[in-house]
């Protein structure tokens, strides 16, 4: 049975907000979280960061001095691990092996460990963990797509993987692609594709605020809930850096959108805690 946060769910949207500074940032979430998630959950939680640690295998390998601390592994333990995999996923692992034989001709290095990454998460036992990152690499094609026809730049090298929304991008000259019915997102996201790049990317962040709702509208108070703050409140924390007032937005909507999805169930008493206990 999978795990309840009460607790820990419904206190996400009790802060105030105070000009542009965020009460809460996501590392101090996530090693709050390190306490208080059951092991499994806590795995869930390293995989959103997969991407971060993408970025900081590919800095090693190239020996380039970058490394965003946000990730799940040390500069120094990415290290070790070039030299002898052991410990990594298996996906990077797999990376690492194809890295030294040398990737096909071509091959941009951040897409072929993209695609290995997205392949081992649709395996996941947690749904909304598949349900993300599918919507992630289906999103980043879009966008790769889009870039694509405002530079004219043929799309085949900048695609991720396979499937229906590859194959979409790959070969259909629609505004569309032909997958407005396929994907209930994209024309919000189109709709909202200005001109600048502030633009594109707000655009693309309140696609993901809509698909982390609809993701998540009957999770209660699982894992999932737990999983999404964390993404909303990393979106947050960019705009934030980018745009103060975009920043602000984003946040009273994250907030918003919380506090509304919250419903206890019956044997929950706010004031008595649960029967069963606060985070079972």
């Amino acid at each position: 049975m999978a795990r309840a946060y009460y607790c820990l769910v419904a206190g996400f949207p009790d802060f105030a907000l105070d000009e542009a500074k965020l009460p809460l940032t996501t590392d101090v979430l996530r090693a709050d979280l390190a306490e208080q998630l059951a092991p499994e959950d806590r795995q869930y939680l390293s995989m959103l960061f997969w991407p971060v640690d993408n970025r900081n295998l590919l800095a090693v390998l190239a020996g380039s001095p970058d490394h965003d601390a946000r990730g799940n592994y040390s500069r120094e333990f990415l290290e070790d691990e070039v030299r002898t995999p052991s410990s990594l996923p298996g996906y990077m692992r797999e990376f690492v092996d194809q890295y030294r034989a040398g990737l096909a001709s071509g091959a941009h290095p951040e897409n072929v460990l993209a695609d290995l990454m997205y392949r081992e998460l649709a395996g996941c036992s947690n749904a909304f963990v598949r349900g993300w990152f599918e919507f992630d690499r289906d999103l980043r094609n879009i966008v790769a797509a889009l870039g694509c026809r405002r530079t004219g730049a043929e799309p085949e090298r900048e695609i991720v993987g396979e499937g229906l929304v590859a194959e979409a991008v790959r070969r259909t000259s629609g505004s569309d692609f032909g997958l407005s019915r396929e994907l209930v997102w994209l024309e919000s996201l189109l709709r909202g594709w200005g001109q600048s790049l502030l633009e594109r990317e707000l655009a693309v962040d309140r696609v993901r605020l809509d698909v982390m709702d609809e993701l998540t509208v009957s999770s209660g108070f699982s894992i999932d809930k737990v999983l999404a703050f964390v993404l909303r409140l990393g979106i947050a924390e960019r705009w934030l850096a980018l745009d103060a007032a975009t920043g602000r937005e984003m946040l009273r909507r994250i907030l918003s959108d919380m506090e509304s999805g919250l419903v206890f169930p019956e044997e929950f008493s706010i004031r008595g805690g649960s029967k069963h206990g606060d985070n079972r």
